[in-house]
């Protein structure tokens, strides 16, 4: 990894609090759609928690960004970058207009982390097990053969190989 977080929860000299909360999580981001690799670090030395950890923890949070106003259904993805830093990713629907106008939260997330300069994903965490479409979308981004995919209750990771046809 470059200079963020890390598999590892950094070391702390306090014992670590429990898991935040998801209106904490959601103060955090108080509407932003990205942390700097600084601040998810000092998350991870305040939670105590493993990047993966910290990305699911997101979810809810992201989740309540989502605008799905015909399905009713909000997906939240986090997905860190090499950088550090955290990118959040909801879907969009559009009322009036066909399906293929809405957003997935994976497709979101991947725009608004090359937005913010991003050069690749490291890993990602979604609040359901990603579609067909979003599957063959991420396998022709240049991290498709190393970025890890977690959803589900628990969550489970995977790398995307694991999840496309063979």
């Amino acid at each position: 990894m470059a200079h963020g977080a890390s598999d590892a929860p950094p070391e702390a000299d306090a014992v670590h609090a429990s898991l935040p909360s998801p209106e904490e999580l959601s103060a955090v981001l108080a509407g932003r759609f990205m942390l700097k690799a600084a601040e998810v670090t000092q998350l991870q030395l305040k939670y105590g928690l493993t990047a993966a950890q910290l990305l699911t923890a997101f979810i809810p949070a992201a989740a309540a960004l989502a605008r799905p106003p015909i399905s009713n259904y909000s997906v939240g993805a986090v997905g860190l970058g090499v950088s550090g830093a955290v990118y959040i990713g909801v879907n969009l629907e559009f009322p009036g207009l066909p399906l293929n106008n809405s957003v997935h939260a994976e497709q979101s997330l991947v725009a608004n982390a090359a937005w913010h300069g991003e050069a690749a994903l490291e890993r990602l965490a979604v609040s359901a097990a990603p579609c067909g479409h979003c599957r063959q979308f991420y396998s022709e981004l240049a991290c498709a053969e190393t970025v890890r995919i977690s959803f589900g209750e628990p969550p489970v990771e995977y790398g995307l190989p694991d999840l496309l046809p063979q």
